[in-house]
């Protein structure tokens, strides 16, 4: 019959899925480089359904040929081969529907190729999902769906980045600022207490990032210079309250710094 080797890279330590999208197969293991096959039944690891084969918590030793022999005497061999990402290399962002999110590593210019993961087994990124950019350098999703959910990985031949991606519908309470490019402005908290501020797309809190400056525990939150690509949605929390802005760059020359009062007074913020 007709023959095909396929070659899958999967994740270790995770539920792997093999399908072959082909009712009706038989499962068989090459072992350890023999030349012969053992026949896989359904146990607590190999666990053989409708064509595909589900292997639980996939180890350094089920790597290996895995051979699917369809009804019809089609024989499909899977060459695969397992990676680990460490969990420290994983950042789990959290993105609304409808809106734009870029993966990139947070340091240093990498040559990237891209993988999603699928069951535990790693592709290229979806063909048929025309709101998917990528580069060597980035991933961007331009209008973000439930199904961009899971897991993302970047390669560069030697280090793994991955991104865990978590999709939910946008807040119902929040407030709009248009905010000129290159501008200066801030947004002041009227709450009292002490406040951390994320943006929407990185699970870091922003009083690490070199662009903003946070001020008065938090209840004063200034972008310098700001980029279109700092648009979004940002939340602001002391653990208990949580609260929602989104930013929207608009084209305009603006020299001076706008403070924007959360209550809902505009005022100028004087420069030092």
């Amino acid at each position: 019959g007709e023959e095909e080797r396929v070659m899958l890279t999967v994740l270790l330590h995770n539920d792997v899925a093999i399908d072959t999208r082909t009712p009706g197969i038989t499962w068989y293991r090459r072992h350890d480089n023999q030349q012969f096959y053992s026949k896989l039944s359904y146990s607590d690891v190999w666990q053989p359904r409708d064509g595909v084969l589900s292997i639980i918590n996939f180890q350094s030793h089920h790597q290996g040929e895995y051979v699917a022999i369809g009804d019809n005497g089609r024989v499909t061999i899977f060459e695969v081969k397992a990676i680990s990402v460490p969990s420290t290399n994983i950042i789990v962002i959290t993105a609304f529907l409808g809106t734009q999110l870029t993966l990139t590593p947070d340091v240093g210019l990498y040559q990237l190729k891209w993988y999603r993961s699928n069951s535990g087994v790693l592709e290229a990124p979806r063909g048929d999902d025309d709101t998917v950019i990528y580069n060597s350098q980035q991933y961007h999703i331009r209008n973000v769906q439930y199904h961009h959910e899971g897991l993302i990985y970047g390669y560069d031949g030697s280090n793994w980045f991955g991104w865990k991606i978590q999709v939910q519908s946008q807040p119902s309470d929040f407030q709009t600022f248009y905010v000129a490019i290159g501008s200066n402005f801030a947004v002041m908290v009227p709450e009292s207490g002490r406040f951390e501020w994320y943006s929407i797309s990185r699970p870091h809190p922003l009083s690490t990032d070199p662009n903003v400056v946070i001020r008065d525990n938090g209840r004063t939150f200034i972008f310098i210079n700001f980029r279109k690509e700092q648009s979004g949605y940002y939340r602001y929390t002391d653990g208990n309250l949580e609260r929602f802005i989104r930013v929207v760059p608009i084209l305009e020359t603006v020299t001076k710094t706008t403070v924007y009062g959360l209550s809902g007074e505009t005022v100028t913020l004087q420069s030092e």
